[in-house]
């Protein structure tokens, strides 16, 4: 029992006492809340799909009960944060994971009702998934600390990866995960020795305790950084010629055919399947190219 000062009890678990004050639960949910944008724009460009990673609560418990929650067909990331001491855990719904290798791999994002367990090739893919992610973790908690992640495995029994004893207490940070329709729990944990060391920069409530001046700045930089790795397909349509069957039928090696534009004319270049620009073709180091004239007008790059 604890006693306050009015002379009020009320309860108090001594096997599962407070570690973190409110003001370091307030302050990691602020920095969490930042990761959520960061991993928003990169699970967006990865995907080619809006996704939205949402915050939703922060919690202290025991190991035990962490692991018990997760159950045994959860995907845990064990992560190392150097020069934090110990490892960390991120818990990624199964069925989440498979949307996201089906997306990935091409399909409109399919998943089986029950799940399964994740193949050896689908276990590297789903560890870059996450490795990508946690460079966004990083860019949030860098007023706090500048920190490492590095994802060293990757368990599908989450009782086989012992982040803590049963009973040491682990901070829990859950976010929700959002993609055409589908939702899928995220989960961070924090042994209580990783946070340890900087604990007093967490109570602390100047300096990265408030939103940053140039936060949207950064913002369209993180997005900008992640656009520019997406890959868009451009394709030149040389030019076309109607014929019938039977003529298309009979042609044979060395029939030529002639197109309606001549060597020197402009062609439009599609970016996306939208006729983008007006170009020319031509040779660059022996290799056929295309010389980008100008926009098309009411294009992609019109007006830019």
């Amino acid at each position: 029992m604890k006693t306050r000062p009015g002379g009020a009890v009320r309860p108090y678990n001594f096997r599962a006492p407070d570690k973190f004050s409110k003001d370091q639960l307030r302050t990691i949910l602020m920095l969490h809340e930042g990761f959520a944008r960061g991993a928003t724009t990169m699970f967006s460009a990865h995907l080619r799909s809006w996704v939205e990673v949402r915050t939703v609560t922060a919690m202290q418990m025991s190991y035990r009960q962490f692991s018990q929650e997760l159950g045994e067909k959860s995907i845990l990331a064990v992560t190392s944060v150097l020069p934090l001491p110990q490892r960390m855990g991120w818990s990624l719904d199964p069925r989440l994971a498979l949307y996201m290798l089906d997306r990935l791999l091409g399909g409109p994002g399919t998943v089986p009702a029950e799940g399964r367990t994740l193949s050896d090739i689908e276990e590297v893919v789903v560890r870059r998934i996450l490795q990508n992610m946690m460079a966004s973790w990083r860019d949030a908690w860098k007023p706090v600390v500048v920190t490492t992640p590095r994802v060293e495995a990757l368990e599908t029994n989450p009782l086989f990866a012992q982040l803590a004893a049963p009973d040491d207490i682990v901070l829990v940070v859950e976010h929700q995960v959002q993609v055409d329709g589908f939702t899928g729990a995220l989960k961070s944990c924090f042994p209580f020795r990783v946070l340890e060391p900087i604990l007093p920069r967490l109570a602390a409530r100047g300096g990265f305790w408030a939103e940053p001046e140039n936060h949207q700045a950064n913002t369209a930089e993180r997005m900008a950084r992640h656009l520019f790795q997406v890959e868009v397909p451009l394709t030149v349509e040389v030019g076309h010629v109607a014929m019938t069957v039977e003529k298309l039928l009979s042609l044979k090696k060395g029939d030529l055919l002639t197109l309606p534009q001549g060597p020197g004319a402009e062609l439009s270049l599609c970016v996306g399947g939208e006729p983008t620009f007006s170009v020319t073709v031509g040779q660059a180091s022996r290799r056929l190219a295309v010389l980008v004239r100008h926009p098309l007008k009411g294009g992609e790059g019109g007006g830019r």
